[in-house]
């Protein structure tokens, strides 16, 4: 059994070879036949299309001389000049013998015949007197020169005639070629049928394996693992490129996914991380908070007197300042703090360092109104800018993000209200009550169990 499956194995082998031989002789020879005779016939009718364009644009440039005189001499020189490359170039274009005397005919018609209206185009004063002279003759040299042009694209016609008569011989010579080879490979095949009947369930296996293996891949795609990749050990085909593409489609995908992450969590004026990244720092901060790991430490900061600065310098500048005031706050912050914007001109800093949060909050609050201390320069003017800074430092891990956020908005209208450029800390005796009445108020408002009838 095993020898029959040798056999079979090697004739299956030394027909495929054949067969795989064969189709690539034909198709080489079918696309070197067929892409020869597109290419000539291209380059022969761009070349017939280019002469008789430019004779019919020197023909038109000579019925202006006749008709105005030397104001269109340039434009038939231009012409005249044109054309003779044209003719210089369809020499070395057409294959033919044959093709190239009609070419030399038309070229030696046109020397000749154009040869008294070049005379006239190149002398302005005779071009002039004969534009101002009788009529008639111009009538006739202009029924001339209508003649003159008319015998001449005649020869470039049969041309024409002769290139396409040419081409389409090639063309009826290369389909008998591939009509006598697809016979050859059809008898070959029609052999290998036979034993390949054999082996098409085995082949068929190894294709819809590689298919399965996409379609599993691309249901977990799917469902979110945006890292997962296709591994086919096939992949000197076209299942193996599509593995490839997908491959590559999944990266990219990815890509966009990480990079489109980045920008929902980034200021897009100061690169700071916005308000909804700092909210999940937050969360995650607190959620990973203990009684024995140290207390959460935030800062809000708020500029004092940023609204004028937007009314007398525009809001151009209103931004500058603020991208300036994000690099001084990364300066003033460790890298291990969270520096925000969470919008306008509020920032926030959480503290990276739990065990110390309240200590470290306070020096880079210090550190803060030194660095805004110093002059700005945006655009031309110096400004100068404070900020009010509320400190809120977690007293209990039950305490929320949101909560401890509200609380240094508190401390912050009071350092505010004290005298602008100064941190307040959050004080739960003094600042406590504030605090739960604005949790109060919002929490009924998203209930809408509040009357605001009564409201402006």
């Amino acid at each position: 059994m095993s020898a029959r499956w040798n056999r079979a194995f090697a004739l299956l082998l030394g027909l495929s070879l054949t067969t795989a031989v064969l189709s690539f002789v034909v198709v080489q020879h079918i696309e070197s036949s067929f892409a020869s005779a597109t290419d000539e016939l291209n380059r022969e009718t761009t070349m017939y299309d280019r002469l008789v364009g430019g004779l019919t644009f020197e023909n038109g440039t000579g019925h202006a001389v006749l008709d105005n005189g030397s104001s269109a001499s340039a434009d038939f020189r231009a012409a005249d000049h044109l054309l003779d490359v044209a003719f210089a170039d369809a020499l070395t274009k057409y294959n033919a013998q044959s093709e190239r005397a009609l070419v030399t005919d038309a070229h030696v018609q046109w020397l000749t015949m154009f040869d008294k209206l070049r005379t006239l185009a190149a002398d302005p004063a005779l071009a002039d007197a004969f534009a101002t002279g009788p009529g008639p003759q111009r009538a006739a040299a202009h029924l001339l020169l209508g003649k003159t042009t008319d015998a001449i694209s005649a020869t470039l016609r049969q041309l024409d005639v002769i290139s396409r008569g040419s081409l389409q011989q090639k063309i009826h010579q290369a389909h008998s070629t591939k009509s006598r080879l697809l016979i050859l490979l059809a008898a070959i095949f029609a052999l290998s049928v036979c034993v390949t009947i054999v082996y098409a369930r085995r082949m068929a296996r190894r294709v819809v394996q590689p298919i399965r293996a996409l379609w599993q891949s691309a249901d977990r795609f799917g469902a979110g693992d945006l890292d997962h990749r296709v591994e086919l050990h096939n992949d000197d085909d076209e299942i193996g490129e599509l593995a490839e593409r997908f491959n590559a489609m999944a990266d990219m995908i990815s890509s966009t996914h990480r990079h489109l992450t980045v920008q929902a969590h980034q200021d897009a004026l100061t690169g700071l991380v916005n308000r909804g990244g700092f909210i999940k720092h937050l969360d995650a901060a607190v959620e990973a908070s203990s009684p024995d790991g140290g207390a959460i430490s935030l800062m809000f900061i708020d500029l004092d007197d940023f609204k004028h600065v937007n009314d007398e310098l525009g809001h151009a500048a209103g931004d500058e300042l603020l991208r300036q005031v994000a690099d001084r706050l990364r300066g003033a912050a460790r890298s291990a703090d969270t520096v925000c914007r969470l919008g306008g001109d509020e920032f926030a800093v959480l503290v990276g360092s739990p065990t110390e949060g309240g200590r470290v909050a306070v020096e880079i609050a210090e550190r803060v109104l030194g660095v805004l201390e110093q002059p700005f320069s945006v655009h031309g003017s110096i400004i100068r800018v404070g900020a009010s800074i509320g400190i809120a430092t977690q007293a209990s891990p039950g305490q929320t993000g949101d909560y401890l956020l509200r609380a240094a908005d508190v401390a912050m209208y009071s350092a505010k209200g004290q005298g602008k450029h100064r941190w307040q800390a959050f004080d739960p005796d003094i600042h406590g009550p504030v605090v739960a009445d604005v949790s109060s108020i919002l929490a009924r408002l998203e209930a809408r169990d509040l009357d605001t009838s009564y409201l402006p």
